[in-house]
């Protein structure tokens, strides 16, 4: 239960100062209670402070103090809290409004530590998680690009086996060019040669009918100069045996008649 104890001002109170006028610590105090309503609690506390240091009585200081907690306690410093109501227990151990005050000032720091803890494991889970997840993301990454990396070896693999082939299969084509060109040659050759052979033979032919042609030519002519020398001889012999018979044959000296 927060709420300020409001002490009434009395003349026996008053403090003296020099040269000033002076200020009893019960309005200081009052001060304080203004200052806490209107929820200045910075103001408040130091009001508190001050009169808790001049208030003449251990119930009014404990008051004081007391009060100086609820400020702390408003602004959730709750280690300040609990330090002011001890104060204020000290000087008035049955103070019932702040023994109450001190153990909720008392839980809410500890909840307040739990929090704090609970954040802290929240964050360094979070953290964790994070790294975690960054973590995963990055072998994610590298799978990714050992992934790539491998996709493009095989790309290139693949490139070069193809590559490989196609120069394989223009050599195979160049030689069965070759072969075909070297082929078709040969059959060029072979028909030429067949040509040549057939020119040859019907050459041949030709010359030979040509020849028994020539030769046959020759016979008739040789026929016929034999023919004609077989006259001739024949004549050489008649007219020999002419010769021979009148030589044979004696000449007379007169006329037979």
């Amino acid at each position: 239960m927060v709420w300020c104890c409001v002490l009434t001002c009395s003349s026996s109170y008053m403090i003296a100062q020099t040269n000033s006028k002076t200020i009893a610590p019960q309005t200081i105090y009052n001060e304080g209670i203004e200052l806490y309503d209107k929820q200045d609690y910075t103001a408040a506390e130091q009001s508190f402070s001050a009169a808790a240091e001049n208030l003449p009585k251990r119930q009014e200081k404990s008051w004081a103090h007391y009060n100086r907690g609820n400020t702390f306690l408003q602004q959730q410093n709750y280690a300040q809290a609990i330090e002011a109501y001890k104060q204020a227990l000290r000087l008035q151990p049955n103070n019932s409004d702040a023994q109450y005050n001190l153990a909720y000032a008392q839980k809410k720091l500890k909840q307040n530590q739990n929090q704090q803890n609970q954040n802290q494991q929240n964050q360094n889970q979070q953290n964790q998680n994070q790294q975690n997840q960054n973590q995963q993301n990055q072998n994610q990454q590298n799978q990714n690009q050992q992934n790539q990396n491998q996709q493009n070896q095989n790309q290139q693999n693949q490139n070069q086996q193809n590559q490989n082939q196609n120069q394989q299969n223009q050599q195979n084509q160049n030689q069965q060019n070759q072969q075909n060109q070297n082929q078709n040659q040969q059959n060029q050759n072979q028909n030429q040669n067949q040509q040549n052979q057939n020119q040859n033979q019907q050459n041949g032919s030709t010359q030979r009918v040509q020849n028994q042609a020539a030769a046959q030519r020759l016979s008739k002519q040789n026929a016929a100069r034999i023919l004609e020398r077989m006259k001739q001889e024949e004549i050489g012999v008649q007219r020999k045996m002419l010769r021979q018979k009148a030589e044979k044959t004696p000449p007379t000296n007169g006329k037979d008649w």
